[in-house]
């Protein structure tokens, strides 16, 4: 038996195209300015029309409460309101280079006599004539000759300044018998290094002396010790290939070899006032032996100019993980306007870096699906920063280098599950002089991060689905009645909701449902469809609304329809661009507490007669 719709079932129809219109505009509960139990109804339920009483609006919607981002590692909300992207790789990636030291057996002459005649300083001739004394005598002697050679050149030198070294040279100087008698001291002994060779420390028997600017030791008012030698010490802290002469120069050839040669010269006065002449005999010659000891060099460092080139198969990834289901949509085009991969370095290598490489998007099923060159960008040496790889072109500063990919937004157009930097080539070629350290591991740490708002480009789509579930067992006894016509049949009826709807959003919003039966399957929009007239506009600036009308039809062909028709699925999509792919609203940024959808006005407008059949 028919007979018309109760008062329950009137309330979940009346609650059912509601919550249609409600979900197709992001969101699941309608602030209604009514109340459903005080509508009378008997008022044309089953007549041929019905329209919802009074004039109805809902508060401004945030988007908050349509874009949840729930546990989402990589959408949050900024203080501001602004929806904001994030990512980061898991472990910093750290690359590092060193020069081996290199050491240097040393060449150098062992001993070298030094024969002082002081027949000048004597009164008488062999005749026992009378002659003219000198008041002093002078010497000068090279006493040891050094020579370094090694083809173990690192390739990455290109030209050399100067070298560090650890090395030592000991002296031991050992005077006859009759020095020792004759001599009361020396006055004056000067001990001239090479050149090149940069002088640490000296000790001579216990005490420390300086070197003068003539690379020169000056040791003044020597008395021969008793024990019948005196030592001395000298530590070489480095060589100045600069510095040079006919005797004492550094050869440096790039790749091939490194030689050094040079003199240690020793002078020295002797005045007559520091003769014991008494003891003076022929012949008059005084000798004493020097030896000197040089260990093996070993370079420690260089200021020199440099081309260290790297090749490494990867520079650390991007890891992006825990979507929100509003980017988890085949529909979904996540092209940024300007998304911000920024990789944070540290480098204490003192050169600047010339890094090239290729950005490459894994999806999560390990599908290389963007891949891009970067163009060469600058890694500052010893220090650190940020190189920020955009897609709109800004000013680097003294912290950030901005280098401009127009095409980077491709690596998140379907969300990625990582990003990595391949194929990376990085050579450090200092222009001005460079100070290394040999044996020193210089390494540069770097770490990527996706952290910027999310604002649309051109092509840009986001993606809201929301559904009306378990309608079944409040829906499968609905009927419109039906009329028959040259042996068909068909519905005379259907459901119609008009709004104003007022957008802050800055995207065109499109919305599209269909139904779904008992199996969750789709049923076919031959049976059931729904239709909306038009695009909603788009706020040009974010915070000023747009309004226009906008009106949905629900419409079945079959009563048979409502018998399996279980869920309703909302699709609604927020884009850049109108349905033409024309008149872009871009650069934007999404705001999850400022912008808002509002409807006004509702009306629902149920055409033709609704029946049931409760026997």
């Amino acid at each position: 038996m028919t007979k018309f719709i109760h008062q329950r079932f009137f309330k979940q129809f009346v609650q059912f195209t509601l919550t249609f219109v409600w979900v197709a505009l992001f969101s699941s509960c309608i602030d209604n300015h009514y109340d459903i139990d005080k509508i009378d109804s008997t008022i044309g339920i089953g007549g041929d029309d019905f329209s919802l009483l009074g004039d109805n609006s809902t508060n401004e919607i945030p988007l908050e409460d349509i874009f949840d981002i729930e546990n989402s590692r990589f959408v949050h909300v900024a203080e501001d309101g602004k929806y904001t992207l994030t990512g980061t790789n898991s472990a910093p990636f750290i690359m590092s280079t060193s020069i081996d030291p290199i050491t240097i057996s040393s060449s150098i002459s062992r001993e070298k006599e030094i024969v002082i005649n002081l027949k000048d300083f004597s009164e008488k001739e062999n005749n026992a004539r009378p002659r003219k004394v000198r008041k002093e005598v002078t010497i000068e002697r090279t006493i040891a000759s050094l020579e370094y050679e090694t083809d173990n050149v690192p390739e990455m030198i290109n030209e050399l300044s100067y070298l560090d070294t650890e090395a030592t040279m000991h002296m031991r100087i050992e005077f006859n018998e009759n020095v020792v008698q004759v001599l009361k001291k020396l006055a004056e002994v000067k001990i001239t290094m090479p050149t090149f060779i940069d002088v640490g420390s000296v000790v001579f028997e216990g005490q420390p002396f300086s070197v003068d600017a003539n690379n020169c030791i000056t040791l003044t008012d020597i008395v021969p010790p008793a024990k019948g030698y005196a030592e001395l010490d000298i530590t070489l802290k480095g060589m100045d290939v600069k510095k040079k002469d006919a005797n004492n120069y550094i050869i440096f050839e790039k790749g091939k070899r490194l030689y050094a040669k040079g003199e240690v010269v020793i002078s020295g006065t002797v005045k007559l006032e520091d003769v014991n002449v008494f003891y003076l005999k022929e012949p008059y010659i005084f000798s004493a032996l020097c030896k000197a000891n040089l260990s093996d060099t070993k370079i420690t460092g260089c200021i020199g100019k440099f081309d260290i080139n790297y090749d490494r198969d990867m520079l650390g990834k991007l890891i992006i993980n825990r979507y929100p289901y509003f980017l988890d949509d085949p529909d979904v085009r996540l092209n940024l306007y300007d998304p911000h991969v920024n990789l944070n370095f540290t480098n204490d290598l003192p050169i600047d870096g010339l890094v090239t490489g290729k950005l490459v998007a894994t999806d999560r099923f390990g599908n290389h699906f963007a891949s891009m060159d970067v163009p060469p960008f600058k890694m500052k040496g010893q220090g650190s920063g940020v190189i920020s790889l955009r897609r709109i072109p800004a000013e680097s500063n003294e912290d950030t280098v901005v280098v401009a990919i127009p095409t980077i937004s491709d690596i998140i157009h379907i969300l990625p599950c990582k990003v990595e930097m391949w194929d990376v080539k990085i050579s450090n070629a200092s222009t001005g002089w460079t100070k290394l350290k040999f044996g020193h591991e210089y390494s540069s740490t770097s770490h990527y991060e996706l952290n910027n708002y999310l604002a649309l480009a051109e092509g840009a789509q986001l993606v809201h689905n929301d559904t009306l579930k378990q309608m079944h067992d409040w829906v499968k006894d609905l009927r419109f009645k039906e009329i028959h016509e040259n042996g068909k049949s068909r519905i005379d009826g259907y459901v119609q909701m008009d709004a104003d709807v007022e957008n802050k959003v800055p995207a065109y919003i499109t919305v599209k449902a269909n139904g779904l039966d008992l199996n969750g399957d789709s049923i076919s929009t031959e049976r059931l469809k729904f239709t909306v007239d038009k695009v909603v506009p788009p706020s040009l600036d974010g915070v000023t609304p747009t309004e226009c009308h906008l009106t949905m039809v629900g419409m079945a062909t079959d009563n048979d329809v409502f018998k399996i028709l279980d869920q309703i699925k909302f699709h609604m999509i927020g884009s850049a661009c109108d349905e033409n792919g024309q008149n872009p609203v871009v650069g934007i940024p999404i705001n999850a507490y400022k912008q808002t959808v509002r409807l006004k006005n509702i009306k629902i407008k149920k055409h033709g007669k609704i029946i049931g059949d409760y026997n």
